[in-house]
């Protein structure tokens, strides 16, 4: 989990300071009005001259003196600059301030890790020391926007917003490995080096979404894990036809465990947030986003979610097990929206004394293609998938 309380040194220094350069904060005017236009009309190019802030989502939740700092350090961070002025800041402040940066652009790879604030009578700057040079930071951001080209490419503009994002999480994930390494926490390592942890993926994700039009921005809370416990996560919110879902692309993604290749899930694609608060905690989200919807969920969009556990159910499934067997797909998944429904199909779909998977796969004459059929199942989320030649 990336950190994203950074290092904060506050300095207090009296009387005057000579030999300081920095630019002065009110060389900006007009400083709000005129940054959020910039990021309605941001364009990419090759040089990115043009670089503007990926979204305002963070940066409109700042105090008015906040917003000021925010655009001032931004512009800075982007030109590499090691002293950077800004209006003077209550204590603490400028955590929120420098994390508002970070989430609202998770395509400025070279923002350090550590800052220093220092408050200086009337007047205030920080300094940033960098790790890697601008022309190293300018460098990474295109080849990182390249392959945004290269994957936003075999996307089609025609295509419905719900598809198109379900095309980069599906990319994601079956792309992309959760390790821990270099630029692990970046979108850099999830879409170049194909390794990332849960801010990689995530980031990756609003990168790529935010290219195709789509809203998303990034939430940080805590996640419930079965072997972990509480950990520190991240994960997504994303627009869809006006209402707002959650999105864990990281909790999709497969895992290998006793050497079992688990294929990869949609139990957190567009979900809503009583579904959301099942294992995922302490996060805030501001009024405008509610989170309430189920309509794009993908369960939903694909009538995979169902009701009861009965004939036609059975049929059903059975119908989606044909068509994954035609396709050369390897699983099937499916959701139940109540436990009593849910635990009828578990009890039915595996049970020892002649299961349904089994009369299903045997119906079909497939009983002898597969070496293996595994199923997972997760209680809490009432979800079942069903591996074939695991």
């Amino acid at each position: 989990m990336k950190k994203f309380v950074r290092t904060v040194i506050i300095i207090l220094i009296v009387g005057i300071v000579s030999g300081i350069i920095y630019q002065h904060i009110d060389e900006i005017s007009d400083y709000s009005e005129k940054f959020i236009e910039q990021q309605i009309a941001r364009h990419y190019t090759d040089d990115f001259s043009q670089y503007t802030p990926l979204s305002t989502f963070y940066f409109e939740n700042l105090s008015e003196i906040g917003k000021k700092a925010y655009i001032a350090i931004f512009n800075g961070i982007k030109e590499h600059s090691e002293k950077i002025d800004v209006p003077v800041l209550e204590d603490n402040s400028l955590n929120k301030i420098y994390s508002a940066i970070e989430l609202d652009n998770p395509d400025l790879l070279c923002i350090p890790d550590s800052v220093t604030y220092v408050k200086q009578g009337v007047r205030g700057y920080v300094e940033i020391k960098y790790t890697q040079s601008k022309s190293k930071c300018d460098e990474m951001t295109k080849e990182l926007y390249d392959k945004v080209k290269e994957i936003s490419e075999n996307i089609s503009d025609t295509s419905s917003d719900f598809d198109k994002e379900l095309y980069i999480h599906d990319y994601i994930v079956d792309s992309c490995q959760y390790v821990e390494t270099e630029h692990d926490d970046d979108a850099y390592g999830c879409l170049i080096n194909g390794k990332a942890i849960c801010s990689g993926y995530s980031e990756a994700f609003k990168i790529l979404l935010n290219y195709n039009n789509i809203e998303s921005e990034l939430i940080i809370g805590t996640g419930i894990d079965d072997e972990d416990g509480k950990i520190k996560h991240e994960w997504n919110t994303v627009k869809i036809n006006n209402n707002y879902y959650f999105t864990d692309v990281t909790w999709d993604d497969p895992l290998i465990s006793d050497n079992n290749y688990y294929n990869k899930s949609h139990m957190y694609f567009n979900i809503d947030k009583d579904t959301l608060d099942i294992d995922h905690i302490d996060y805030n989200l501001p009024p405008s986003i509610t989170c309430g919807s189920i309509d794009s969920n993908y369960f939903v969009r694909r009538s995979l979610l169902y009701d009861v556990y009965d004939d036609n159910t059975k049929k059903a499934i059975s119908n989606d097990i044909f068509d994954c067997i035609g396709s050369g797909r390897k699983f099937v998944e499916f959701c139940f929206s109540n436990d009593s429904a849910y635990q009828t199909a578990v009890s039915r779909l595996f049970s020892n004394n002649g299961s349904d998977v089994g009369e299903i796969i045997y119906n079909m004459g497939y009983s002898d293609k597969f070496g293996r059929i595994s199923y997972q199942t997760n209680d809490s989320h009432r979800y079942i998938k069903i591996c074939f030649g695991q």
